[in-house]
């Protein structure tokens, strides 16, 4: 998610719109109540600083053991004959969860300073992440700021008929017209859900912005969600209802197929991820001998260049549509498709620069096959930036690098500078070499990865 949208706005960018980073907050509802409620009965005042534990981390600590209470207390409920469709809402975990949920909203003080203070060993554990990464934000939303707005656009649309209420007290706006069903809006106890705190927000982004296109970057099990959203903002007659847009990409798996799931307790956290490939970055640089004229810092700086890059690029060469098999030893293998093998080749071309820097760059000569191909491939670069722009997918920049990489590693094991003898070809490998390093770099940048002067 992050690194998907933030090389996208760096690539619409490119193609020549102005772009606001934006991101939300879900800071408020049902998942942040399962938390506290777990960390009010099992905490024993548990802090960040007492476990040693990121904030994000410990939130999502109790998280976990929410749900290992709740599986226990609903099979305990089927065990008495209670049908598994009613069980889980009669468990009392989740009893306790929702009425933390109605004590929230009533804007009861300790519930209020509890959501608070949990909430800010979230942010905090995210900044640490966040900063590794080099991702920014040019705003921040929060959704409990929002809610209460959307709750208000829920009553407008009752007033307007667009909206109607429930045999249960519930309210919603009936889609079927448009292709999709009656979608909930606001609970039958009055609380709200992710699509009023949206129709809020969508609202404000467009005050804020005036944006042609707000592009929501969010996994594709929220499909129907935006779909609803969008025609929701239709029925409500919204100036903004086709600006909304949805990027939507598939889940990241485990290289044995199996999917990662954080209420089970089994998610790959990012930092381990990070740390991971980071720690397998240093691992083959050692063992390929490249490491031997670097010093401790130097070393540990080009493994964080190379690991987050190949995290990056393993994320990012796959069409957003598509389920990612990720294995962090693969993506940092120099002689595959992976971010680690464009690097090096930028750092192949800065070596042959620094050699002929008292070479004067001229004039191309297409003499040679493995030339024109890489002239060729010079010239699509605007076509790469193009595809990945409109279709919403850097995996376009991502194998954009790798065939310029793969090419000019055939000319250069082909056509040797260090051989050449007639400086007219020496002045155009020169030039092919400035611009390959170039487009290299500019493709690496697109991607939210770093370009090593040496490997």
């Amino acid at each position: 998610n992050m690194f998907l949208g933030f090389s996208m706005a760096r690539i619409l960018e490119a193609y020549g719109n102005d772009v606001h980073k934006v991101n939300i907050y879900n800071d408020r509802g049902i998942a942040i109540c399962k938390s506290m409620i777990a960390w009010k009965l099992y905490g024993k005042g548990e802090t960040p600083e007492s476990s040693e534990m990121k904030g994000d981390f410990l939130v999502g600590k109790y998280y976990v053991l929410f749900n290992e209470v709740l599986k226990k207390e609903k099979q305990a409920l089927i065990d008495a004959g209670i049908s598994e469709k009613e069980a889980e809402n009669q468990t009392p975990i989740l009893k306790m969860a929702n009425e933390l949920l109605i004590l929230w909203e009533e804007g009861d003080q300790n519930t209020i300073d509890l959501w608070n203070q949990m909430n800010q060993w979230v942010y905090e554990g995210f900044k640490i992440t966040f900063d590794r990464l080099k991702i920014d934000f040019e705003k921040e939303y929060y959704e409990s700021q929002e809610y209460q707005k959307g709750k208000d656009i829920v009553q407008l649309g009752l007033g307007k008929g667009v909206f109607e209420i429930d045999e249960t007290g519930a309210v919603y706006a009936d889609l079927t017209d448009m292709g999709l069903d009656k979608k909930i809006l606001q609970r039958a106890n009055g609380t709200s859900i992710y699509i009023t705190q949206d129709m809020a927000l969508v609202e404000q982004r467009f005050k804020d912005y005036q944006m042609d296109k707000m592009i929501y970057v969010v996994g594709d099990e929220q499909n129907y969600h935006f779909k609803a959203l969008q025609c929701i903002s239709k029925k409500l007659d919204n100036g903004y209802a086709d600006a909304i847009e949805h990027l939507s990409y598939g889940m990241v798996v485990s290289k044995d197929g199996s999917k990662f799931k954080s209420r089970e307790g089994n998610a790959a956290d990012a930092d381990d991820i990070i740390e991971s490939v980071v720690e397998e970055a240093k691992n083959q640089t050692i063992e390929h001998g490249k490491s031997e004229e670097m010093g401790t810092v130097e070393l540990d700086q080009l493994a964080e260049t190379i690991g987050i890059g190949a995290l990056r690029f393993a994320m990012l060469r796959v069409n957003p549509k598509k389920k990612i098999l990720f294995d962090p030893r693969e993506s940092i293998d120099i002689h595959g498709d992976t971010s680690t093998f464009v690097q090096y080749s930028y750092a192949r071309t800065n070596s042959i620069l620094r050699k002929f820097k008292d070479h004067a760059a001229g004039a191309v000569v297409i003499n040679n096959q493995e030339v024109k191909n890489l002239i060729m491939l010079h010239m699509q670069y605007g076509a790469a930036i193009k595809e990945a722009a409109t279709q919403y997918d850097p995996s376009a920049i991502a194998q954009y690098a790798i065939n310029l990489a793969k090419t000019f590693n055939r000319f250069y094991n082909e056509h040797s500078l260090l051989n050449e003898k007639d400086e007219t070809i020496v002045a155009s490998y020169l030039t092919i070499v400035q611009v390959t390093n170039q487009l290299i770099e500019k493709s690496l940048y697109l991607l939210g990865i770093e370009s090593p002067e040496r490997m």
